[in-house]
């Protein structure tokens, strides 16, 4: 099976609790607290999803199923649908990046707000510890979900923070002031979140990153700063 259709399968699991089932809740019958959060999450009420899974998290730090809900809370605050992209195709021939596949799932203008919610949603992920979020770990059911969904959030954070400082002009061209407001540290941080989605070893996403990063390395410039910023103004 596809690594694709393997996380679209962990994903449909984990999100909804098995795809198009009815919530066993009878009327009238109070819902428990992880059934409360479940239904914010699968209402797209993202703000009470993420207030809900967050205090479940605190109350049971070692209820590592919950860190790929709460993830997955937090990446919708952030406007990312993680099921439609996961359809999407990643990797491919070379020729589309990986920030402009991935970046039409994401807002085109995001917020700081969406930012750092997207950035939230790959720390959960990285809270879990390094055997609940190994793809080759079939013990545990969702662990290989895990991995696959930080492939995703790492990749979503970085090409987020990468559209604050890409942004086209009324006149259709390249903002280059905007990107040339970036600085050593913002560069630093957009590819080491792509360094480590490559360092994962898997295929999709992390193919993709490696391809930005080589692409990134080819560009003239002295820095990696200004190499990145070479490869995006282009």
């Amino acid at each position: 099976m596809k690594s694709i259709q393997i996380f679209m399968l962990a994903s449909c699991l984990l999100l909804l609790q098995g795809c198009g089932t009815e919530s066993q809740a009878k009327p009238y019958v109070s819902l428990s607290a992880d059934e409360e959060a479940r239904q914010a999450l699968e209402a797209e009420d993202y703000a009470s999803a993420v207030k809900r899974y967050e205090a479940l998290v605190r109350a049971e730090p070692t209820r590592y199923d919950r860190y790929t809900l709460l993830a997955a809370a937090y990446a919708g605050a952030a406007g990312f649908d993680l099921i439609k992209a996961a359809q999407g195709s990643f990797g491919g021939d070379g020729q589309t990046s990986l920030i402009d596949q991935l970046g039409g799932f994401l807002p085109q203008d995001p917020s700081l707000e969406q930012i750092e919610a997207m950035r939230l949603a790959k720390e959960a992920i990285l809270a879990l510890p390094a055997e609940h979020r190994d793809k080759s770990n079939t013990a545990i059911s969702y662990a290989s979900g895990a991995s696959l969904q930080l492939d995703f959030y790492q990749a979503a954070y970085a090409i987020l923070y990468i559209k604050q400082f890409r942004a086209v002009a009324a006149d259709g061209t390249l903002d280059r002031s905007r990107l040339e407001s970036m600085s050593e540290a913002d560069a630093e941080n957009i590819l080491e979140n792509f360094e480590q989605i490559a360092a994962s070893g898997g295929s999709g996403v992390a193919v993709g990153a490696n391809q930005v990063l080589a692409k990134v390395e080819a560009q003239e410039g002295t820095t990696r700063r200004e190499k990145l910023i070479q490869y995006l103004g282009r």
